[in-house]
């Protein structure tokens, strides 16, 4: 009789554990151990299609250049990582109501990489009072071209600059760089939208 006491203690502490383990599959990003972003799964402008350049730099790897498509509206939020060559190397979806979807070829199938993508596009593209909502830990201040998130201590973590090149992307708590070039934007009829 204690053998099954203690195993169903046991599995009711392990069902509990697996509740309260993080989700690969949420919508949550954790920009530093004291600083999370809910990523928002739709997109509050007219609904555009958007294909970027995309060129990551870290100072322990050579630096890597892919092609980044969005698909961006009211009931999505949709991008696709491309090698310079057109071949697809991951891709993201959200909808409201739904997790996060993501596929993709190693090593670009990890959820935390999809998310730290979506997170990046996010914190520069969105307009700062519906991320403000989602981010706890910290907050985000715009001037000019400048949009920083920086923690409760004060430290900026995160930070884009526009420029005529195009966007610089500081991801200072993450250790890496990305400069973003718009290459081509399309602005979406509602009825193409729905299709």
């Amino acid at each position: 009789m204690r053998v099954r006491v203690a195993i169903l203690i046991t599995s009711l502490m392990l069902i509990q554990g697996c509740q309260l383990a993080p989700d690969n599959l949420s919508a949550h990003v954790a920009l530093t151990k004291d600083v999370q972003l809910q990523l928002l799964k739709h997109w509050p402008h007219t609904p555009v299609q958007q294909l970027h350049q995309v060129t990551w730099s870290h100072p322990a790897y050579m630096p890597r250049t892919m092609l980044v498509t969005s698909a961006l509206d009211v009931s999505r939020v949709l991008l696709i990582g491309l090698s310079p060559l057109g071949q697809e190397l991951w891709r993201v979806k959200m909808t409201p109501g739904s997790p996060l979807q993501t596929s993709g070829l190693e090593p670009f199938n990890q959820p935390q990489l999809a998310k730290a993508v979506v997170a990046d596009m996010q914190l520069h593209q969105w307009p700062v009072p519906s991320l403000q909502q989602q981010l706890k830990g910290g907050y985000i201040n715009q001037i000019s071209n400048k949009r920083t998130v920086i923690n409760a201590k004060g430290d900026v973590i995160w930070l884009s600059t526009v420029d005529v090149g195009g966007v610089v992307i500081e991801n200072i708590a993450g250790g890496y760089t990305l400069r973003v070039v718009l290459l081509e934007e399309l602005k979406l009829e509602q009825a193409e939208q729905d299709h």
